[in-house]
């Protein structure tokens, strides 16, 4: 297993996801009776693959796709299992078209089986936005911190973003690595 091949799967992971088919990301999936999924909201766990059916299929149904990037990838391996966490950003897109942009946090264990790499246990968060002010966000995400939600930013065409210093916050400079400053703020 190398770094192109853990981004291919988590490529696929995030097409299946965002094409809402079942089929794909059930085959992303062991067919073994311990195989775990765990989402990011409350009831969003299935183990076995009837039980990560019955979610996926729930999940996928409604009325919104998710996909996800991934720039910060740890992993080990040892024989045939792969250890991974992952850190970047997912976007959920509703019917309308509209977007909402938000940290996201993958761990998972990759088993080799039946010729190809799948998931035994893949367990989701949306991890909240520290308080402290070396925060630093991924240069698509900017928070908005009066609406408290992850807005995607073009930050080739927006350096410096000033907010209302009378309601208590200061300016902000936005761009590739640098902090977005001190101000409370998370997707839900």
């Amino acid at each position: 297993m190398n770094l192109a091949m853990l981004q291919s799967l988590l490529r696929a992971l995030s097409a299946a996801f965002r094409t809402s088919n079942s089929e794909d990301l059930l085959g992303l999936f062991s067919d073994t009776a311990g195989v775990t999924y765990a989402g990011s909201e409350s009831g969003e766990k299935a183990t076995g693959p009837a039980d990560l059916r019955r979610l996926f299929t729930a999940l996928l149904a409604r009325p919104m796709a998710y996909s996800f990037e991934f720039d910060d990838i740890t992993f080990s391996e040892h024989h045939e299992t792969v250890w991974l966490l992952a850190d970047g950003y997912g976007t959920q897109t509703a019917d309308d078209g509209t977007t909402e942009v938000f940290p996201y946090r993958l761990a998972g264990v990759l088993a080799y089986e039946g010729q190809r790499w799948r998931w035994r246990m893949l367990a989701c968060s949306e991890p909240t936005l520290a308080e402290a002010p070396s925060q630093v966000l991924h240069p698509k995400v900017l928070l908005d911190v009066r609406a408290r939600v992850l807005l995607p930013v073009n930050v080739d065409e927006t350096q410096s973003i000033r907010h209302d210093v009378s309601a208590g916050l200061r300016e902000h400079h936005v761009g590739p690595g640098l902090p977005l400053g001190d101000g409370p703020g998370h997707h839900h």
